[in-house]
């Protein structure tokens, strides 16, 4: 932040607010709040203060000055100096992530009166594990205003799409394409709105299920797909098998074999953690069942159990219904966190099911 800060003041006079403007504290930048802004409305465009999760609307800088515009320019420049050796570089674009606050000519794109509600929008969260989380956001439950955090999450995807689009085309450029990795991932996803929800803090898919997408030509065929439970920690190994790189020991397995149809050693579940007592600590999926599951007997959050076939939302909780399973599914966690030496360990094995 500080880096992009000096940029900004370095190549763009700082502008005085409009009426009705607040200021992004992390820019130093002005912007015009959305209906659902938590600022909406205020009067003093340095007050209140407010957290970034709540900050959505148009930042009033050109769009060649945006934080992502800065990065791909840093990544392009770097792949400049580079071209002529064996490298490793990471392009990590912070949008689209709170705040959401894009610029007018991307959210100019998408209209928040058009956007899709989620399908999971009015889930009355009666059994869910996340119940009182989702008492706190009822900002985030008005289908009146809900559509502004979607439109800005989508003008912010497509500038990140845009700006990738430029670092393909100087790989093209610089003759790199067909010796050269590319991984696209993020590290989570973003409720927007599913569950009248916001943020990433849940197991639910919106949050916990990530894009990625990898190309190698002549060796990744275009267009494969894999429907199968991956979790990051075999993207290391993976990523090492592509580039014929040895493995120096990491936790993960290469599905290099998934990929190209053969199979490959690695589990047929996922775990995910979340450090807390009031929800689920832990997460195990399937390709068809769900379990989130707290760590220890005294910990107060529900328990779920979720079939994703046949409930793909995840809106009813049907662990009472399927007890079996979720035990199968605490013994698989059970089992990894032994693996991996997990301090939770002993309060996940001496945790009932739905206790």
């Amino acid at each position: 932040s500080g880096i992009y800060r000096a940029y900004l003041d370095a190549h763009l006079p700082e502008p005085s607010a409009r009426e009705g403007d607040v200021v992004d504290k992390g820019a130093q930048r002005f912007y015009r709040p959305d209906p659902i802004d938590e600022r909406f409305g205020a009067t003093d465009p340095y007050q209140p203060d407010s957290s970034q999760s709540d900050m959505y609307g148009c930042l009033d800088i050109p769009r060649a000055h945006t934080r992502t515009a800065f990065d791909a320019n840093q990544t392009i420049d770097a792949l400049e100096r580079l071209k002529d050796d064996t490298f490793t570089l990471h392009c990590s674009f912070g949008p689209p992530h709170p705040p959401m606050i894009s610029t007018e000519y991307y959210f100019r794109q998408f209209d928040p009166s058009q956007m899709p509600l989620p399908n999971s929008f009015d889930d009355p969260m009666t059994d869910s594990p996340y119940r009182k989380k989702w008492e706190a956001l009822s900002r985030y439950q008005n289908p009146d205003t809900i559509g502004y955090m979607i439109a800005n999450y989508y003008a912010l995807v497509k500038e990140v799409d845009d700006h990738v689009g430029r670092i393909l085309d100087k790989l093209d450029e610089l003759g790199l394409t067909d010796n050269t990795l590319v991984v696209f991932t993020s590290d989570h996803g973003e409720m927007l709105g599913a569950h009248g929800m916001k943020g990433k803090f849940v197991f639910y898919e919106e949050s916990v299920h990530i894009p990625l997408l990898m190309r190698l030509p002549g060796v990744i065929r275009a267009g494969t797909k894999v429907d199968a439970p991956i979790s990051q920690r075999d993207f290391f190994a993976t990523f090492l098998d592509y580039l014929n790189c040895p493995d120096p020991g990491s936790q993960g397995y290469s599905f290099r074999g998934l990929i190209e149809g053969n199979g490959w050693d690695g589990d047929d579940f996922v775990v995910a953690e979340w450090e807390s007592t009031q929800v689920p600590s832990f997460m195990v999926r399937t390709d068809r069942w769900k379990l989130m599951f707290g760590r220890s007997p005294d910990a107060p959050s529900v328990d779920a159990l979720y079939d994703l076939v046949n409930d793909p939302l995840e809106m009813n909780n049907v662990i009472d219904q399927h007890n079996d399973m979720a035990q199968e599914l605490k013994d698989r966690l059970v089992s990894w966190l032994g693996k991996v030496d997990s301090p939770h360990l002993d309060g996940v094995m001496a945790r009932m099911i739905n206790q």
